[in-house]
Protein backbone atom coordinates (compact mmCIF):
# COMPACT_ATOMS: atom_id res chain seq x y z
CA UNK A 1 0.00 0.00 0.00
CA UNK A 2 2.84 2.35 0.81
CA UNK A 3 6.15 2.50 -1.65
CA UNK A 4 8.87 4.27 0.49
CA UNK A 5 12.48 4.85 -0.23
CA UNK A 6 14.74 7.82 1.83
CA UNK A 7 18.13 8.77 1.49
CA UNK A 8 20.76 11.55 3.19
CA UNK A 9 23.94 13.07 2.18
CA UNK A 10 26.38 15.51 3.17
CA UNK A 11 26.06 17.74 0.48
CA UNK A 12 28.76 20.01 -0.90
CA UNK A 13 30.36 21.87 1.66
CA UNK A 14 29.42 20.52 5.45
CA UNK A 15 32.87 18.06 6.64
CA UNK A 16 29.68 16.16 8.42
CA UNK A 17 26.04 15.02 7.80
CA UNK A 18 23.97 16.33 11.17
CA UNK A 19 20.49 15.12 9.14
CA UNK A 20 18.58 11.75 10.30
CA UNK A 21 15.59 10.11 9.11
CA UNK A 22 13.70 6.84 10.64
CA UNK A 23 11.31 5.13 7.33
CA UNK A 24 8.72 2.41 8.35
CA UNK A 25 6.57 1.94 5.54
CA UNK A 26 4.84 -1.46 6.38
CA UNK A 27 3.47 0.74 10.06
CA UNK A 28 3.51 4.05 8.09
CA UNK A 29 6.22 5.80 9.97
CA UNK A 30 8.44 8.70 8.64
CA UNK A 31 10.54 10.65 10.22
CA UNK A 32 13.01 13.34 8.92
CA UNK A 33 15.46 15.52 11.42
CA UNK A 34 17.96 17.88 11.24
CA UNK A 35 20.14 18.59 13.93
CA UNK A 36 21.86 22.04 15.30
CA UNK A 37 24.65 23.12 17.29
CA UNK A 38 27.65 22.48 15.84
CA UNK A 39 28.79 18.91 14.28
CA UNK A 40 29.15 16.83 17.36
CA UNK A 41 25.58 18.20 18.75
CA UNK A 42 23.46 18.01 15.80
CA UNK A 43 24.98 14.70 14.70
CA UNK A 44 23.53 13.60 18.20
CA UNK A 45 20.52 15.48 18.39
CA UNK A 46 19.13 14.50 15.44
CA UNK A 47 20.06 10.80 15.45
CA UNK A 48 18.35 10.54 19.15
CA UNK A 49 15.30 12.40 18.17
CA UNK A 50 15.02 9.56 15.09
CA UNK A 51 14.96 6.54 16.92
CA UNK A 52 13.22 8.00 19.87
CA UNK A 53 10.21 8.92 18.01
CA UNK A 54 10.34 5.60 15.73
CA UNK A 55 10.99 3.38 18.54
CA UNK A 56 8.01 5.55 20.75
CA UNK A 57 5.57 4.68 18.09
CA UNK A 58 6.45 1.03 17.56
CA UNK A 59 5.93 0.44 21.37
CA UNK A 60 2.33 2.41 20.74
CA UNK A 61 1.83 1.17 17.64
CA UNK A 62 -1.89 -1.09 18.89
CA UNK A 63 -2.71 2.23 20.05
CA UNK A 64 -2.35 3.75 16.80
CA UNK A 65 -4.27 0.47 14.65
CA UNK A 66 -7.19 0.22 17.54
CA UNK A 67 -7.95 4.32 17.39
CA UNK A 68 -7.71 4.38 13.71
CA UNK A 69 -11.02 1.45 13.82
CA UNK A 70 -13.20 3.55 15.74
CA UNK A 71 -14.90 6.50 14.28
CA UNK A 72 -12.64 10.00 14.81
CA UNK A 73 -10.23 8.08 16.34
CA UNK A 74 -7.30 9.45 13.72
CA UNK A 75 -8.19 13.27 15.56
CA UNK A 76 -7.21 11.52 19.29
CA UNK A 77 -4.37 10.09 17.60
CA UNK A 78 -2.29 13.83 17.33
CA UNK A 79 -1.75 13.90 21.19
CA UNK A 80 0.32 10.40 21.09
CA UNK A 81 2.19 12.51 17.88
CA UNK A 82 2.92 15.07 19.74
CA UNK A 83 4.09 13.13 23.10
CA UNK A 84 6.23 11.07 20.44
CA UNK A 85 8.21 14.41 19.58
CA UNK A 86 8.14 15.50 23.28
CA UNK A 87 9.63 12.51 24.63
CA UNK A 88 12.38 12.54 22.12
CA UNK A 89 13.18 16.41 23.20
CA UNK A 90 13.23 15.64 26.69
CA UNK A 91 15.99 12.99 26.07
CA UNK A 92 18.28 15.56 23.53
CA UNK A 93 17.38 18.15 26.13
CA UNK A 94 19.52 15.60 29.12
CA UNK A 95 21.85 14.31 26.78
CA UNK A 96 22.72 17.82 25.91
CA UNK A 97 23.24 18.77 29.57
CA UNK A 98 25.52 15.72 30.46
CA UNK A 99 27.46 16.26 27.52
CA UNK A 100 28.13 19.85 27.71
CA UNK A 101 26.88 20.22 24.55
CA UNK A 102 25.87 23.96 24.40
CA UNK A 103 23.00 24.49 21.89
CA UNK A 104 22.35 21.13 20.69
CA UNK A 105 19.04 20.83 19.39
CA UNK A 106 17.15 19.34 15.96
CA UNK A 107 14.11 19.93 13.92
CA UNK A 108 11.53 17.38 13.98
CA UNK A 109 8.76 16.01 11.19
CA UNK A 110 6.76 12.96 11.63
CA UNK A 111 4.30 11.48 9.42
CA UNK A 112 2.19 8.85 10.36
CA UNK A 113 -0.30 6.69 7.76
CA UNK A 114 -2.97 4.82 9.26
CA UNK A 115 -6.29 4.03 7.34
CA UNK A 116 -6.52 6.63 4.57
CA UNK A 117 -5.59 9.17 6.69
CA UNK A 118 -2.31 11.64 7.23
CA UNK A 119 -1.12 12.61 10.76
CA UNK A 120 1.83 15.17 10.94
CA UNK A 121 3.80 16.69 13.96
CA UNK A 122 6.39 18.55 13.35
CA UNK A 123 8.77 21.52 14.48
CA UNK A 124 11.19 23.54 13.04
CA UNK A 125 12.46 23.89 9.61
CA UNK A 126 12.30 20.88 7.68
CA UNK A 127 9.22 20.09 5.65
CA UNK A 128 6.22 18.02 4.68
CA UNK A 129 4.80 18.39 0.99
CA UNK A 130 1.89 16.39 -0.50
CA UNK A 131 1.72 16.15 -4.24
CA UNK A 132 -1.77 15.21 -5.45
CA UNK A 133 -3.08 15.73 -9.14
CA UNK A 134 -3.70 19.44 -8.69
CA UNK A 135 -0.27 20.58 -7.62
CA UNK A 136 2.07 20.20 -5.03
CA UNK A 137 1.49 21.55 -1.51
CA UNK A 138 3.05 22.40 1.71
CA UNK A 139 1.68 20.83 4.75
CA UNK A 140 4.27 22.06 7.01
CA UNK A 141 5.08 25.88 8.44
CA UNK A 142 8.53 26.79 9.03
CA UNK A 143 8.82 27.83 12.42
CA UNK A 144 11.75 30.49 11.66
CA UNK A 145 12.12 34.32 12.49
CA UNK A 146 11.79 34.70 8.86
CA UNK A 147 8.10 32.88 8.11
CA UNK A 148 7.12 35.13 10.94
CA UNK A 149 7.88 38.53 9.73
CA UNK A 150 6.50 36.83 6.69
CA UNK A 151 3.51 36.10 8.62
CA UNK A 152 3.22 39.54 10.12
CA UNK A 153 3.70 41.31 6.35
CA UNK A 154 6.75 43.02 7.66
CA UNK A 155 9.05 41.00 4.56
CA UNK A 156 8.10 39.75 0.90
CA UNK A 157 7.59 35.95 0.88
CA UNK A 158 10.67 35.98 -1.00
CA UNK A 159 12.81 37.34 1.66
CA UNK A 160 16.28 35.68 1.61
CA UNK A 161 17.69 38.17 4.54
CA UNK A 162 20.48 36.76 7.08
CA UNK A 163 17.55 35.52 9.80
CA UNK A 164 16.53 33.45 6.79
CA UNK A 165 16.90 30.50 9.20
CA UNK A 166 17.22 31.47 12.41
CA UNK A 167 14.70 29.49 14.24
CA UNK A 168 12.07 29.70 16.86
CA UNK A 169 11.16 26.74 17.65
CA UNK A 170 13.39 23.40 17.68
CA UNK A 171 13.51 20.21 19.94
CA UNK A 172 16.02 19.81 22.33
CA UNK A 173 17.11 23.29 23.40
CA UNK A 174 14.45 23.41 26.34
CA UNK A 175 12.62 20.67 27.99
CA UNK A 176 9.54 21.27 26.26
CA UNK A 177 8.32 22.97 22.85
CA UNK A 178 5.36 24.06 20.82
CA UNK A 179 4.27 21.45 18.35
CA UNK A 180 2.63 21.67 15.24
CA UNK A 181 0.08 18.94 14.18
CA UNK A 182 -2.41 18.37 11.07
CA UNK A 183 -5.11 15.68 10.53
CA UNK A 184 -5.49 15.14 6.82
CA UNK A 185 -7.10 13.34 4.19
CA UNK A 186 -4.54 10.68 2.21
CA UNK A 187 -5.92 9.16 -1.26
CA UNK A 188 -4.41 6.34 -3.64
CA UNK A 189 -1.77 8.40 -5.64
CA UNK A 190 -1.03 10.80 -3.15
CA UNK A 191 2.90 11.22 -2.98
CA UNK A 192 4.41 12.87 0.02
CA UNK A 193 7.82 14.18 0.60
CA UNK A 194 9.36 14.78 3.71
CA UNK A 195 12.83 16.78 3.52
CA UNK A 196 15.74 19.42 5.38
CA UNK A 197 16.30 22.83 4.46
CA UNK A 198 19.52 21.13 2.58
CA UNK A 199 17.19 20.50 0.03
CA UNK A 200 14.66 23.54 -0.48
CA UNK A 201 17.47 26.15 -0.34
CA UNK A 202 18.41 24.61 -3.66
CA UNK A 203 14.93 23.16 -5.22
CA UNK A 204 12.17 25.05 -5.29
CA UNK A 205 8.86 23.98 -5.57
CA UNK A 206 8.05 23.81 -9.20
CA UNK A 207 11.10 21.59 -9.68
CA UNK A 208 10.03 19.34 -6.64
CA UNK A 209 7.05 19.03 -8.36
CA UNK A 210 8.36 17.71 -11.81
CA UNK A 211 11.30 15.38 -10.03
CA UNK A 212 8.23 13.46 -7.78
CA UNK A 213 6.06 13.12 -10.65
CA UNK A 214 8.54 11.94 -13.24
CA UNK A 215 9.44 8.43 -11.35
CA UNK A 216 9.55 5.98 -8.34
CA UNK A 217 9.93 7.09 -4.82
CA UNK A 218 13.59 5.63 -5.07
CA UNK A 219 14.61 7.97 -8.61
CA UNK A 220 12.55 10.76 -6.88
CA UNK A 221 15.06 10.68 -3.72
CA UNK A 222 17.81 10.03 -5.96
CA UNK A 223 16.96 13.01 -8.25
CA UNK A 224 16.23 15.74 -5.81
CA UNK A 225 20.01 15.23 -3.39
CA UNK A 226 21.47 15.08 -7.33
CA UNK A 227 19.53 18.55 -7.94
CA UNK A 228 20.30 19.85 -4.40
CA UNK A 229 23.53 19.20 -4.79
CA UNK A 230 23.85 20.99 -8.32
CA UNK A 231 22.89 23.80 -6.87
CA UNK A 232 25.36 24.31 -4.35
CA UNK A 233 24.83 21.57 -1.93
CA UNK A 234 25.39 24.35 1.10
CA UNK A 235 24.25 21.93 3.14
CA UNK A 236 23.19 18.39 4.25
CA UNK A 237 20.17 17.08 2.07
CA UNK A 238 17.71 14.53 3.27
CA UNK A 239 14.59 13.41 1.55
CA UNK A 240 12.11 10.73 2.33
CA UNK A 241 9.39 9.85 -0.58
CA UNK A 242 6.05 7.94 -0.04
CA UNK A 243 3.70 7.14 -2.58
CA UNK A 244 0.47 5.57 -1.11
CA UNK A 245 -1.61 3.29 -3.46
CA UNK A 246 -4.46 2.69 -1.23
CA UNK A 247 -7.88 0.96 -2.48
CA UNK A 248 -10.88 2.99 -1.18
CA UNK A 249 -11.46 4.59 -4.28
CA UNK A 250 -14.85 5.87 -2.81
CA UNK A 251 -12.93 7.23 0.34
CA UNK A 252 -10.75 9.23 -2.09
CA UNK A 253 -13.51 10.74 -4.59
CA UNK A 254 -15.55 12.23 -1.18
CA UNK A 255 -12.63 13.78 0.14
CA UNK A 256 -11.67 15.26 -2.61
CA UNK A 257 -15.11 16.51 -3.43
CA UNK A 258 -15.28 17.85 0.20
CA UNK A 259 -11.81 19.91 -0.43
CA UNK A 260 -13.16 21.69 -3.96
CA UNK A 261 -16.68 22.09 -2.43
CA UNK A 262 -14.51 24.15 0.84
CA UNK A 263 -12.15 25.85 -1.43
CA UNK A 264 -14.94 27.17 -3.85
CA UNK A 265 -16.90 28.44 -1.09
CA UNK A 266 -16.60 32.24 -1.12
CA UNK A 267 -15.65 32.06 3.05
CA UNK A 268 -12.84 29.71 2.30
CA UNK A 269 -11.96 30.71 -1.36
CA UNK A 270 -7.87 31.40 -1.33
CA UNK A 271 -7.44 29.18 1.40
CA UNK A 272 -4.79 27.12 1.02
CA UNK A 273 -4.68 22.89 1.10
CA UNK A 274 -2.99 22.44 4.65
CA UNK A 275 -5.47 25.25 5.86
CA UNK A 276 -8.44 23.57 4.58
CA UNK A 277 -7.68 20.46 5.87
CA UNK A 278 -7.78 21.63 9.16
CA UNK A 279 -11.23 22.83 8.94
CA UNK A 280 -11.90 19.31 7.96
CA UNK A 281 -9.85 17.81 10.20
CA UNK A 282 -12.60 20.02 13.38
CA UNK A 283 -15.22 19.34 11.38
CA UNK A 284 -18.02 16.47 10.93
CA UNK A 285 -19.20 15.62 7.24
CA UNK A 286 -23.20 14.36 7.03
CA UNK A 287 -24.52 13.10 3.93
CA UNK A 288 -28.03 14.25 2.76
CA UNK A 289 -30.59 13.09 -0.01
CA UNK A 290 -31.68 16.45 -2.28
CA UNK A 291 -33.98 18.25 -1.16
CA UNK A 292 -33.72 17.48 2.55
CA UNK A 293 -33.97 19.89 5.13
CA UNK A 294 -30.49 20.11 7.31
CA UNK A 295 -31.83 23.01 9.58
CA UNK A 296 -34.61 25.00 9.90
CA UNK A 297 -34.83 28.33 11.91
CA UNK A 298 -35.69 28.36 15.84
CA UNK A 299 -33.89 25.02 16.19
CA UNK A 300 -30.76 24.05 17.81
Amino acid sequence: MIEAHGGSDVGQRRATNEDNFALDAERGIFVVCDGLGGHAAGEVASQIASESIDAYLREHYGDVHSATEKPGGHFGLLPLLQEAILHAGREVYEQARERSLVGMGTTATLLVVANGKGLLAHVGDSRLYLLRNDGLHQLTVDHTLAQELIDAGAVDPSYEGRNRHVLTRALGLQESVQIDTLLFDIVPGDICLLCTDGLTNHVDMPQIEEILREGSPRASVDSLITTANAGGGSDNITAVVLRYDGSDETRAEDAVAILEGLAAHLLFRGLKLRSLQQIVGRGEVQHHDAGEEIVSAGTK
